[in-house]
């Protein structure tokens, strides 16, 4: 009788685990979605040809997440500060001031195209006049992509339980890597 119990708890849980994730996936999807052709960024600006077809496929890949903030610590924290809401040292004598991620509003009108064009082409020119630097010559294509993952979980936190500091960036390493030594370990059996 108490593994029947038992038994239909685990199921019950199970079900509702999976339709809390079928939530999840669908909330991330409708965020990034169906904007192919990606012709068009924030405020109507034309995404050059060129970069039109970009598709970031490590929105969700958690070691790419990490990669992302490493590369987030050396290159983005100076202006957009290392919570990502736009207040780093540097920010204080820019004008307009660096964006902050946590803008779900605006980070949800953004595609990945966009994002990418923005990143790899900087705002030192026109249609955005900012300072951030262009990034074409500095990272590679691999690494704009996870710095765009890193700082893209910074506009979820508000549904998924992400905690961006560096404590809790260095626990999911620690997993990841412990995760990784006992995949090693079974293999080796």
């Amino acid at each position: 009788m108490m593994k029947r119990n038992f038994h239909r708890m685990h199921v019950i849980t199970c079900g509702l685990m999976s339709v809390c994730a079928l939530f999840l996936t669908a909330k991330i999807l409708l965020a990034h979605g169906t904007k192919h052709p990606q012709e068009k960024g924030v405020h109507g600006l034309e995404i050059p040809e060129e970069y039109r077809r970009k598709k970031n496929l490590y929105w969700s890949d958690i070691e790419a997440i990490i990669a992302g903030s490493k590369i987030y610590k050396e290159n983005c924290a100076g202006c957009h500060g290392a919570s990502g809401r736009g207040d780093g040292p540097l920010a204080k004598s820019m004008n307009p001031k660096p964006f902050s991620f946590y803008d779900s509003k605006h980070m949800s009108q953004m595609n990945d195209a966009y994002l990418y064009w923005r990143t790899v082409e900087g705002g030192e020119h026109p249609p955005f006049k900012s300072k951030m630097p262009a990034y074409k010559n500095t990272l590679t294509e691999e690494e704009v992509w996870k710095v765009l993952a890193y700082a893209h979980a910074f506009s979820h936190s508000h549904f998924l339980d992400h905690d961006h500091s560096a404590e809790r960036n260095e626990e999911i390493e620690e997993e990841v890597n412990h995760e990784k030594g006992e995949d090693r370990k079974e293999q080796g059996k």
